[in-house]
């Protein structure tokens, strides 16, 4: 974060407390433990002489040299362009490991110096089975936040820790139903009430609304088998699925993940979420 520091050497002791305190975090959640005004962390050019200068240091046992880089893709070009040579070309026995949550979004110059190694997702019984253990959860829920959570170990904790996470249903319910009925003083409301949440409520709620849409694709081709949901979701999805169908469901994915996307670009959260009010009563009528 630029604000506080323009290169990491000096989070080296909330980054150790952090792995300690629980080893599965994102950006975000690093973010909020350093930066209070959680302003959008940058890799520097700064970044990229203390590389170069560390990676001139000889090896403690005449070993490998190992640069691990995390969240590659908030790297700057003015950083990229210095470290190109170095990455093109390493050392002898110097190894780069560069760690990326969104591929896309990584500089091309860099890319394409790289061996890309996709780490797939958790399993979602393996998954399950450890929700059920680490966190004494029944096998109903273990299963609902597996599969909530796509075989991401990190939201499927984040989840069963927000003590909010009910809301997020709620929330959508309510979304929904103002929005067929075409309620726009409620509808604009409702965008106010989730704009005071904090922004990690608003990409969970977001994930948990795609998660409803794909369950009520699958009550409507599958009828109501191998459904993820709780008993409270899949009472609701008795009356609410019909209204998604092949019609309508790619418009709901595309502007939800948008709104996540500019979630993280740090937009206007009231008028994110009035323009989604809009989308989803457009939608919602498309069935």
């Amino acid at each position: 974060v630029q604000g506080i520091s323009h290169v990491s050497n000096t989070h080296l002791e909330p980054w150790r407390e952090s792995i300690k305190e629980n080893p599965y975090f994102d950006l975000y959640s690093w973010i909020q433990k350093i930066d209070t005004k959680e302003r959008k962390p940058i890799i520097s050019v700064h970044e990229s002489k203390e590389i170069i200068n560390k990676l001139n240091l000889k090896s403690f046992e005449g070993g490998y040299k190992v640069m691990l880089m995390w969240q590659i893709e908030q790297m700057n070009m003015d950083c990229s362009n210095k470290l190109l040579k170095i990455l093109e070309e390493p050392q002898e026995k110097t190894l780069f490991i560069l760690i990326s949550s969104s591929l896309d979004t990584i500089l091309p110059t860099i890319l394409s110096r790289t061996h890309v190694f996709n780490i797939p997702r958790i399993e979602h019984n393996e998954l399950s089975s450890y929700l059920s253990s680490e966190f004494n959860m029944s096998d109903e829920e273990a299963s609902t936040n597996a599969s909530f959570s796509e075989g991401n170990l990190f939201l499927s904790i984040r989840n069963q820790l927000d003590t909010g996470s009910d809301n997020y249903f709620d929330y959508f319910v309510l979304l929904m139903r103002v929005c067929y009925k075409k309620d726009v003083l409620n509808m604009l409301d409702w965008a106010s009430q989730m704009a005071n949440l904090s922004k990690e409520s608003h990409k969970l709620f977001i994930k948990y609304s795609l998660h409803m849409f794909r369950q009520s694709l699958l009550f409507n081709y599958q009828e109501g088998e191998s459904l993820k949901v709780s008993e409270k979701e899949r009472e609701f999805l008795n009356n609410f699925a019909r209204f998604i169908s092949g019609n309508n469901i790619e418009l709901f994915m595309n502007h939800f993940n948008k709104a996540y996307n500019s979630i993280d670009r740090l937009a206007n959260s009231k008028i994110l979420f009035t323009q989604l009010t809009f989308w989803v009563m457009r939608g919602i009528h498309q069935s």
